[in-house]
């Protein structure tokens, strides 16, 4: 049985062997430097397995190394016209592919530096153009920069490069002078002009002390410019509606800082809160003082009145309604001060009583109350 097995794989082998013969004469009969297949000596599979690599490399070069050299080859230049046939490598990859490395390599080297250089060059030019632009005239860093491309000076490049970079990093500063000196432009023209152009005081690096000063002193200047360029009857018409205005300004900021006040020394007092509004109704009710309930009324709202005028630190009435609202007996002001009086009455005298200091102000030319429509010729 085993007899048949090892006679049944020799027939197998014999025919798989002329079967590979026959290819083989078949496709290298015409290639003088491969053996035929019988002359091959020692291990004959090794042998087929060498000469396989080697046909897939022939098969394969082209795609594996050949077209990347020729590519490089082309980015450097190089006349792919002095390159051999495909037809004429492909008899022989090995040499081809030393011919290559060993005669075109360096070429390749020497091409890819002058082409790196030529890059340099052009960009050298660029750069030229540009910071020779007519805008750049009086940039010392620039003409530093171009002297140093036109001479080829890589040191001199190198140090005039690094201040220009020091200067470029300081950009975003230049960028928020530039908004300043625009918003200072609508206030001080000049000021802004000399400022950008540095001259004189202002061109110093560091800032002066007395700028507050100096710009208050500017501001001020300004203002008598303008002031003595209009016409001396505009200049009145504009200092009396400033006039008004102030007056109107005035007026409503102490209107407002009083009942803020009011409304400060009230929060949290409920006593007095409601002492001063049981006044407001009495007086109400008590209209023109002339009904039956009035006196009673008025006497309430006096009462109340103890309490209420604590609610507020100045009062300014006429000395009848100081007298009808305020006991003379229980209350004491700091201070009362009496206006106009001469105008006033002997009733006056009361309020002195009200308050531990007394101010009078009056004219003492001015005609008494008591002679006003006396005819003096009788």
């Amino acid at each position: 049985m085993e007899e048949a097995e090892l006679a049944i794989k020799k027939t197998r082998r014999d025919l798989a062997y002329h079967t590979v013969r026959n290819m083989w004469a078949e496709r290298f009969d015409n290639f003088t430097d491969v053996p035929e297949l019988e002359k091959l000596t020692g291990n004959i599979v090794i042998q087929l397995r060498d000469y396989e690599n080697k046909i897939n490399r022939a098969l394969l070069w082209n795609h594996t190394w050949y077209a990347q050299y020729v590519e490089l080859l082309k980015k450097a230049g190089f006349n792919l016209k002095l390159l051999k046939s495909e037809l004429e490598y492909s008899k022989n990859i090995s040499s081809y592919e030393h011919y290559l490395t060993t005669n075109i390599f360096d070429y390749v080297k020497i091409v890819s530096f002058f082409l790196a250089e030529r890059k340099i060059r052009q960009e050298i030019d660029y750069a030229k153009t540009i910071f020779d632009d007519k805008r750049l005239a009086n940039s010392d860093l620039c003409h530093e920069i171009l002297k140093a491309l036109t001479y080829r000076d890589g040191t001199a490049y190198e140090e005039a490069y690094h201040n220009y970079s020091i200067v470029w990093g300081k950009r975003d500063i230049y960028a928020m002078r530039e908004q300043l000196l625009s918003k200072l432009e609508k206030y001080a023209f000049d000021w802004a002009k000399s400022i950008r152009s540095r001259t004189g005081s202002n061109g110093k690096a560091s800032m002066p002390d007395t700028l507050e000063k100096l710009w208050m002193l500017k501001q001020f200047e300004y203002i008598l410019d303008e002031l003595f360029a209009m016409p001396l009857e505009k200049r009145e018409k504009r200092v009396d509606d400033y006039c008004v205005q102030l007056r109107d300004c005035t007026t409503r900021l102490a209107n407002q800082l009083a009942w803020y006040h009011l409304k400060c020394r009230l929060d949290g007092k409920q006593e007095i809160q409601s002492a001063v509004a049981s006044y407001a109704s009495l007086i109400k009710r008590a209209g023109k003082r002339t009904g039956k309930q009035a006196p009673r009324l008025l006497k309430q709202a006096r009462e109340q009145m103890k309490m209420g005028q604590k609610a507020v630190p100045a009062w300014i009435i006429p000395v009848y309604r100081a007298l009808e609202t305020f006991d003379p007996v229980d209350t004491v002001f700091d201070v009362a001060i009496i206006d106009e009086a001469s105008q006033s009455s002997l009733e006056a005298l009361v309020i002195t009583l009200m308050a531990h200091k007394i101010i009078v102000v009056g004219d003492d030319k001015q005609v008494s109350p008591m002679m006003v429509g006396v005819n003096l010729g009788v």
